[in-house]
């Protein structure tokens, strides 16, 4: 327990560091190719690393401290499902999501533990949990990066909101800066 505590102690750091690396994507290169580049990156990590864990416990650790890049992509994610509707409906939207994470978590928790087995010497009885997480996490991009990307008001159309929102905040910060030069020019 003391080497994983050692290995794994530096993660809550790295995912300080780095916890504005999500936003700054999505603000260099816009909401949309920000959060594709971001889900594409993600879901290729695992699909490369995930596969390799037997090989070296060096890649289970290097993936966990890959994923810290992407600490700041839960606040992104709130941003996100604030937008989907108005204000009347944010809170039903968020209080429906909960429950349906919780309903989820239901049925996975105790299928990822019926796969879980100490004593597996294969490969698939080793990788069988990881494979239920990895399932699921294809099931999640193929939703975000398919219905959802392509239906009318859908994920696109928040993006662009989410753009509109922070240039509009830009400028009006701009516009302020501007106005209180102006004024120390006049005294």
């Amino acid at each position: 327990q003391y080497e994983a505590v050692k290995h794994f102690s530096f993660k809550l750091i790295v995912a300080i560091l780095l916890f504005g690396a999500v936003d700054g994507v999505c603000q260099k290169h816009g909401s949309k190719k920000g959060f594709a580049m971001v889900m594409y990156t993600m879901f290729g990590g695992s699909t490369l690393l995930v596969p390799l864990y037997l090989w070296s416990p060096w890649i289970f650790m290097f993936h966990q401290y890959f994923q810290m890049v992407f600490s700041g992509m839960q606040p992104f994610t709130n941003a996100i499902d604030t937008r989907w509707f108005d204000q009347r409906l944010t809170a039903k939207f968020l209080s429906m999501k909960s429950i349906v994470q919780y309903i989820v978590g239901i049925a996975v928790n105790p299928a990822y533990g019926a796969l879980f087995n100490a004593h597996a010497t294969g490969y698939f009885g080793r990788m069988a949990p990881y494979g239920l997480q990895y399932a699921a996490t294809c099931v999640q991009v193929c939703l975000l990066m398919g219905p959802l990307w392509r239906i009318p008001g859908g994920l696109p159309d928040v993006l662009d909101r989410i753009d509109k929102e922070r240039s509009d905040k830009a400028a009006a910060a701009a516009g302020s800066e501007t106005k209180a030069e102006s004024e120390k020019k006049q005294d």
